[in-house]
């Protein structure tokens, strides 16, 4: 548990949470066996390259790497994606938009770039966290307005995503709903920042045969999965606008090229099989 929470930096919003109640059950029942279940796990299919920053090789060689996370829902979709549409596609670009937010590149059901780093701040714009940031922004903050570390780190995790750029709320629902300018400017830019890492995903893959989308928001907002695919039917994902808007499982219409699907997340299905398979 103690190295686990040394790398509670590297996830402030999640592990702290997460080893207080594999402490709890440690503390009542010694004698009772815990598995753990890691987001990043999912990710470690990703070639080197991808996984680099442009930082000194010795950072590198310390652990300074692109993790990744989201890995249990990623995991889950390689699962039943091939249930959905009779067989899993080779490559797959999946969204998983929820409080946090991220995607993933998958070729055979294995993750070969993803958008989230080190940590669970980088990325995608999310409800509360910055996602993608110039490092010289917090450099400036922390050097030229003398704004105290802890300050800068409260900013970007619980103050900045949707909820900064609105400065209304972090929630779609409510900024869809609102006629605020700067509730649209806060969709206009999730969904463009959103469509932008498909492009880069894209790449990875030299293309894509299916788009997934899963989380809260990827499940439940067919007007931020309509603003998203409109970014990128060039590419040649279209909707069902029908099917779009009743949540159904494939968005797309019949006989699409490249489909559209709707995966529910199912993370704890992912993590009863794990322990299930160390019993």
């Amino acid at each position: 548990i103690e190295r686990l929470q040394a790398l509670a930096v590297f996830a402030p919003a999640h592990q702290p949470h997460n080893l207080a109640g594999v402490q709890a059950v440690a503390n009542a029942l010694p004698e009772i066996r815990q598995t753990l279940s890691f987001d990043t796990a999912f990710h470690r299919t990703m070639p080197h390259i991808a996984e680099l920053y442009a930082l000194p090789r010795a950072l590198s060689e310390q652990g300074i790497l692109r993790f990744g996370f989201h890995g249990l829902s990623y995991a889950h979709i390689a699962e039943t994606l091939g249930e959905v549409l009779g067989a899993r596609p080779n490559r797959v670009l999946a969204l998983h938009l929820g409080s946090g937010a991220s995607a993933c590149a998958m070729i055979d059901g294995k993750s070969i770039a993803t958008s989230m780093g080190l940590t669970a701040l980088d990325g995608l714009p999310m409800a509360t966290r910055c996602g993608d940031l110039d490092p010289g922004v917090v450099l400036h903050l922390i050097k030229d307005r003398a704004m105290p570390v802890e300050e800068v780190s409260d900013l970007l995790y619980t103050k900045s995503g949707l909820l900064g750029v609105s400065g209304i709320s972090g929630d779609t629902k409510t900024l869809l709903e609102s006629p605020a300018q700067e509730a649209k400017e806060a969709i206009d830019l999730y969904c463009y920042r959103i469509a932008s890492q498909c492009g880069s995903l894209a790449v990875d893959m030299k293309g894509f045969d299916a788009i997934v989308f899963s989380g809260g928001v990827g499940e439940n907002a067919p007007a931020i999965r309509s603003r998203i695919i409109q970014h990128l039917d060039w590419l040649g994902p279209t909707l069902d606008d029908a099917a779009n808007e009743a949540n159904a499982e494939v968005l797309s219409p019949k006989g699409a090229s490249v489909p559209v699907v709707r995966v529910v997340a199912d993370e704890e299905r992912i993590i009863a099989r794990e322990c299930a398979s160390l019993l």
